[in-house]
């Protein structure tokens, strides 16, 4: 199930962090290569390949991520929305779950939220070229050591 108008119902918990209190779900266009079926499930997020071309994404009550990023202003609903699932891709790149070859699509999904909750054409595509720019050292596997 798309919730592509639903709110988003989150609280800020520091200046650039933003937890979610209510589950969101949405079907983007990402094909990843992994069979369909594919799961990956942690406390905060669910993905499942779909088929070749789709894939879905639950985000639960308590995921917390940084909003958007770069030459963003005002912080709109809009980019609220469309940061949470972009975010939410470029975590699972991060972490090795998806190739960095899904950057491209989740760089366009981003775009094609910020469009649909209302954003201006040219605001929504200079969002975008400045993520394909500076987006790539962001989908680079973390490195932790202990």
């Amino acid at each position: 199930m798309n919730e592509p108008t639903a709110l988003l119902h989150y609280r800020k918990k520091r200046q650039d962090e933003f937890v979610l209190n209510a589950y969101r779900t949405r079907v983007l266009k990402v094909a990843t290569g992994l069979n369909p079926g594919f799961l990956f499930k942690n406390d905060f997020l669910c993905m499942t390949v779909l088929n070749s071309k789709e894939i879905r994404i639950e985000a639960h009550p308590g995921y917390a991520w940084d909003g958007p990023s770069g030459p963003v202003l005002i912080l709109t609903k809009a980019w609220m929305v469309a940061s949470l699932y972009h975010d939410i891709g470029y975590q699972l790149m991060r972490l090795g779950v998806l190739g960095r070859s899904c950057r491209l699509a989740f760089d366009l999904e981003m775009k094609k939220i910020l469009l649909e909750r209302g954003m201006c054409r040219f605001r929504a595509w200079y969002s975008y070229q400045v993520v394909r720019l500076l987006g790539a050292k962001y989908t680079r596997p973390e490195m932790l050591v202990a």
